[in-house]
């Protein structure tokens, strides 16, 4: 497998940027199969630019809107970029499934039905790459269940979309000339491949004095800690103001065991806090099982560019690094504001040097945890960064 990233910042100007993407595309020879992993902003949509080059250039592509990304030599929230592998020997499908917002397992298993596969088998896929709806309706775990009860093992990597917004109203998913709010694009990887994957979270010592259990759990909502109702233990600890809203420590993430599940393999994952209510209790942005411990983590600056730091170390003593794709949690980004909130992308882009590098924010990441026998243990992620390494 080879890799290239090319991008533009021309909006609508579209022999322009069909002539700089062939440029760049000039670096590397296509094998018979290519496919391309594309980011942008909104705008490249509405202009009609991600329609043009999903009919003009050489290979299928798919992807998301993003909020701010980089590449090897430029980074900006208002470019497009596409994260291009080619091999003559993996083979790629790419698709688009129905409304996932009803019932996400069975838009899944619809679309992969129709495109001649067996769901409940493994299928010979050696990864799905896919990118979904951001939405408080199902936590990003809905989607990684789905799929890994569709095809399961299969490592699945990706993201969910997001724009430049508060809301994410403009987010869609891209598949060729289609884009869609509420449905899930995705590439499947066939053939001589095996995908490594890397995670950044939080560093070990990078941890708030509260910890406990969920004594109390539905979904992504949590109605009870250590046997309090979870608004009284959020004001125990000073995190409510007056209003009943987050304080100070809205966005410290709860590092989750997940000891409760069938397939937990030791590895915890991160989960934010949207929001908190009576009634509610605390809506996270991913699920919390009921009888998990947690430990809460610090979220700053220092901590999140330690734990990136070292992600990159471990990937830069890989061997035959090809290419290096990157999804990072948007908090991270807004944690980084108060300084140079590019920070953490500018490293990500001076470590890869010559190796192809796109990385971006977004409203959630999809990666393994582990592997055993060649059967991965997928998870959605919170205020984390996670790498597939090509």
């Amino acid at each position: 497998m080879k890799c290239v990233t090319i991008h533009t910042l021309e909006l609508d100007d579209f022999d322009l940027v069909m002539e700089e993407l062939n440029e760049q595309l000039s670096k590397i020879v296509l094998g018979a199969n290519t496919v391309g992993i594309i980011n942008c902003h909104p705008e490249f949509i509405y202009s009609g630019m991600v329609a043009h080059l999903a009919n003009n250039l050489p290979f299928g592509i798919v992807g998301m809107t993003a909020a701010v990304s980089t590449v090897n030599d430029n980074l900006s929230p208002m470019m497009l970029s596409i994260f291009v592998m080619t091999a003559d020997d993996v083979e790629f499908e790419i698709g688009m499934t129905g409304d996932a917002t009803e019932n996400v397992q069975n838009a899944v298993k619809t679309k992969i039905e129709e495109m001649g596969y067996k769901t409940g088998e493994h299928n010979d896929i050696k990864m799905v790459l896919g990118f979904a709806p951001s939405t408080l309706q199902h936590p990003g775990d809905s989607y990684v269940e789905a799929w890994t009860d569709v095809l399961p093992g299969v490592p699945l990597f990706g993201a969910l979309a997001c724009d430049d917004t508060l809301t994410w109203n403009e987010a869609r998913n891209i598949c060729g000339d289609d884009f869609q709010k509420d449905a899930m694009a995705f590439v499947l990887v066939k053939g001589n491949y095996s995908p490594r994957f890397a995670i950044a979270t939080l560093p070990d010592d990078a941890v708030l004095p509260y910890r406990g259990k969920i004594t109390k759990a539905s979904g992504n909502n949590v109605y009870e800690v250590n046997g309090m109702p979870m608004i009284k233990y959020m004001d125990s600890i000073g995190f409510l103001e007056d209003e009943g809203g987050l304080g100070m420590h809205q966005h410290a993430p709860w590092d989750i065991s997940q000891q409760e599940r069938a397939d937990y393999d030791g590895v915890p994952v991160l989960r934010s806090v949207a929001l908190v209510e009576a009634e509610a209790g605390g809506v996270f942005r991913g699920k919390v099982d009921e009888g998990s411990m947690f430990v809460m983590r610090d979220v700053s600056r220092s901590a999140i560019l330690s734990a990136t730091s070292s992600t990159l170390e471990e990937i830069a003593n890989m061997d035959n690094v090809q290419g290096i794709l990157s999804f990072g949690c948007l908090l991270r980004f807004l944690m980084l504001a108060e300084g140079n909130n590019v920070e953490e992308l500018t490293k990500i882009k001076d470590s890869a040097g010559d190796v192809p590098v796109l990385a971006s924010y977004v409203g959630g990441e999809i990666c393994p945890t582990s592997s055993k026998d060649g059967v991965y243990i997928n998870r959605f992620h919170n205020c984390t960064a996670v790498f597939l390494v090509v």
